[in-house]
C-alpha cells in the first residue's frame, strides 16, 4: 500500500503566482470612498483606503514629473559661469575663455597637494576656475513638507494646452469649458549649500578681471532661466600669489558661495499621499428644454420625422431686440447666431458693461441689413446714408467719401451715461481698417476718432486733438477712444493701449449726432473701413473696456 502513495508535486513559478493573486485587497477599490463619506456605510465602513478616481493614467503625457535635485543645483552654478558670467581673460594677445570645471574628489586632492592642477599632459592649466560643493544645510525658516511620509502640503500648477483641451464652435454654443490639467507638487525642502571656488591666473590683472565680474554676480539667482534658478551669495575673496625658484609663476584666489536653494527627490515617499496630476470639472451647461406631452406626437421637420428643436430661452433684452425686429418685418438672423448674440448679451452684463452703454449695434450678422442696422440699447433704427455696403456675418463697408452710418445719438443729451465731466467711450470693432486713413467715427467737426495711417490714431474732443503715435498700424479689433474724466482720454486697439491718459484740458463734447464710419451724419469724410460693431457710453475704465473688448471678440470669432 505504501507503494500506492501518490508522491507530492512541486509547485512550478506559475503555480506558486497564482496563488499569490487575489482580486482585490481587502475590498472592491471602488468602494474605498474615503474622499467621498456622503457615499459611506456607516455600518460597515471599507478597509481599503485606495480610492480609483485619483488614479490617474499618465499615458502619453509630455510632462515630466517634478523634481529638483543637488546635481540641478550644481549645474545652475556652471551655467551661471558659462553663460552669464562668462569669465574671459586676454593671453597672448588673444581674448579667451576660462574653463570652469566641477572639483570631484580626485581634482581636489590634486589641487591640495600641489596648490594647482594639471592636466592629462602634466600641464598646468590657468586660468581655470574650479568649484565644489562643501555642506548642505535645511532651512527651516521658509517651509515644510510636515511629514516625509505623508506630506500634506502641495502646490498645485497648470500645464500648458494638452490634446484633450480642444475648443470649437460646439463648446461655445452650448456653454462647455474645456478641461484643464494640472500638476501637483509636493512642498519641497528648501535649503543652504556652500561651495568653494579657485581662481587661477598668470596675472595679477587678469586676476582682477575676473573677481570684479563675480563679485558683481552676487546677491542674484544663478541658474538656467528655462529650468531653475537660485539666490547666490559671495561674502570675501582671498588672493594667493605663488612666486617660488623653478616653478610656475601663479596667481590664487579663493572664495565661497552660499547658495538658497530647494530639493524635490525623485523617491517614492513623495508620491504616496495624492496623485501627481489632477483635472478640473468638465461642464456642460444645457440652456434649452424640450417639452413633451404624453400622448401627442412629436412635432417633426421633414419627412424623416425628426423632432423639431426646441426653443431657446434668451435675454430679456436680446429678446427685445428680437421683437422690435419681428414687428418691423426684418429678417432675424440664423437659430445659430441668435444663440451667439444672447451670449454676447450676457458676457456684457455679467461684467457690468451692458447697462453703462448708450448705443450698441451689432452689424456683423447673417440677418438682413435693416437687422443690422438696429440700436440694441434704445431698440431704434441707424440710419444708412449714401449706401454703405453691407456684407453678411462682416457688417458695414465704406466708400472713402460719404457712405457712413447715423446713430440719431447726440452725446449732449441729458439722461445718457456718457457724461462729460465724468467720462465715457466711442468706438467699434473694425473688420476693415481701410486705407484711406479717414474718419472712423465721430460728431461733426470737434469731436472724431480718427485712423491716420502713418501710423498713428487722432483723437478729438471739442475741438482739442490728441495725437496718438503708435509702433505700427491698427490691427483689425476694437478700436476705441475712452475719456475718463473731463480732461484725459485713452485710446485702444483691442488690448493694445496707444496712449494713458492724454490730457486733453476740455470739459464739452459738443457735436451733432455721433456717427460711425465718417466725420459726421451728412457724410463728410467718409473713411474705407469697415465695421461690425459700434458703441458708446458711460465706460470709464480700462477694466470695463477690456470685458468689453473680451466680450466682442469672442462673438466675431464665433461667427
Amino acid at each position: 500500500m505504501a507503494d500506492n502513495i501518490r508522491k507530492p508535486i512541486p509547485k512550478n513559478q506559475r503555480d506558486i503566482s497564482i496563488s499569490k493573486q487575489d482580486a482585490f485587497l481587502d475590498s472592491n477599490p471602488n468602494d474605498a470612498v474615503t474622499p467621498l463619506p456622503q457615499f459611506v456605510n456607516p455600518n460597515t465602513p471599507p478597509q481599503n483606503t485606495s480610492y480609483r478616481a485619483r488614479q490617474i493614467s499618465v499615458k502619453d503625457d509630455t510632462t515630466r514629473p517634478f523634481t529638483v535635485g543637488i546635481q540641478d543645483i550644481d549645474e545652475s552654478i556652471n551655467y551661471y559661469f558659462e553663460n552669464v558670467i562668462r569669465p574671459q581673460v586676454y593671453q597672448n594677445g588673444t581674448m579667451i575663455d576660462i574653463p570652469i570645471i566641477y572639483g570631484n574628489p580626485e581634482r581636489w586632492k590634486a589641487v591640495q597637494k600641489d596648490g594647482y592642477y594639471r592636466d592629462k599632459n602634466a600641464k598646468i592649466m590657468a586660468p581655470l576656475i574650479m568649484f565644489r560643493r562643501t555642506g548642505m544645510e535645511k532651512n527651516r525658516s521658509i517651509g515644510n513638507k510636515l511629514d516625509a511620509n505623508n506630506p500634506i502640503n502641495y502646490a498645485v500648477a497648470s500645464v500648458g494646452y494638452q490634446k484633450n483641451d480642444t475648443y470649437s464652435n460646439f463648446d461655445i454654443l452650448n456653454n462647455r469649458k474645456p478641461v484643464e490639467s494640472y500638476q501637483v507638487v509636493v512642498i519641497p525642502d528648501y535649503v543652504t549649500l556652500t561651495y568653494d571656488c579657485v581662481i587661477w591666473t598668470y596675472y595679477i590683472e587678469q586676476m582682477n578681471k575676473i573677481v570684479e565680474s563675480i563679485n558683481y554676480a552676487s546677491d542674484s539667482y544663478w541658474g538656467d532661466p528655462a529650468r531653475f534658478k537660485f539666490l547666490a551669495r559671495i561674502d570675501s575673496f582671498t588672493n594667493n600669489e605663488t612666486l617660488n625658484q623653478g616653478e610656475e609663476r601663479l596667481i590664487k584666489t579663493n572664495f565661497s558661495i552660499s547658495l538658497n536653494g530647494y530639493i524635490v527627490p525623485d523617491s517614492i515617499n513623495k508620491n504616496l499621499p495624492s496623485a501627481n496630476k489632477i483635472y478640473s470639472k468638465g461642464k456642460v451647461t444645457v440652456n434649452t428644454e424640450l417639452e413633451v406631452t404624453p400622448g401627442a406626437p412629436l412635432r417633426s421637420s421633414g419627412a424623416s420625422g425628426a423632432a423639431a428643436p426646441p426653443t431657446p430661452s434668451f435675454d430679456a433684452d436680446y429678446q427685445a431686440v428680437l421683437d422690435y425686429a419681428t414687428t418691423q418685418g426684418y429678417t432675424l438672423p440664423s437659430s445659430g447666431q441668435q444663440i451667439l448674440q444672447n451670449q454676447l448679451v450676457v458676457d456684457l452684463k455679467d461684467a457690468g458693461v451692458w447697462s453703462e452703454l448708450d448705443t450698441f449695434g451689432v452689424f456683423a450678422t447673417d440677418g438682413d441689413s435693416d437687422f443690422a442696422l438696429i440700436d440694441w440699447i434704445r431698440l431704434t433704427d441707424y440710419t444708412a446714408v449714401n449706401s454703405p455696403t453691407f456684407v453678411t456675418n462682416s457688417g458695414y463697408l465704406g466708400d472713402g467719401v460719404s457712405a457712413c452710418i447715423a446713430t440719431g445719438l447726440d452725446l449732449r443729451d441729458s439722461g445718457l451715461n456718457w457724461n462729460d465731466t465724468n467720462g465715457g467711450i466711442f468706438g467699434g470693432y473694425f473688420y476693415d481698417m481701410g486705407t484711406s486713413g479717414n474718419y472712423n467715427l465721430g460728431t461733426a467737426a470737434d469731436t472724431y476718432l480718427r485712423d491716420r495711417r502713418q501710423p498713428r490714431v487722432d483723437t478729438k474732443i471739442a475741438s482739442v486733438a490728441a495725437v496718438l503715435y503708435t509702433n505700427s498700424n491698427p490691427i483689425i479689433g476694437n478700436l476705441a477712444a475712452i475719456r475718463e474724466n473731463s480732461t484725459q482720454i485713452s485710446v485702444f486697439n483691442n488690448e493694445t493701449i496707444f496712449r494713458d491718459s492724454v490730457t486733453l484740458n476740455v470739459d464739452s463734447t459738443s457735436g451733432s449726432d455721433l456717427t460711425f464710419l465718417a466725420f459726421s451724419n451728412t457724410g463728410i469724410v467718409g473713411d474705407d473701413s469697415g465695421i461690425s460693431i459700434g458703441y458708446a457710453g458711460g465706460i470709464k475704465t480700462d477694466s470695463d473696456y477690456l470685458a468689453l473688448n473680451t466680450a466682442t471678440q469672442n462673438y466675431i470669432s464665433a461667427l
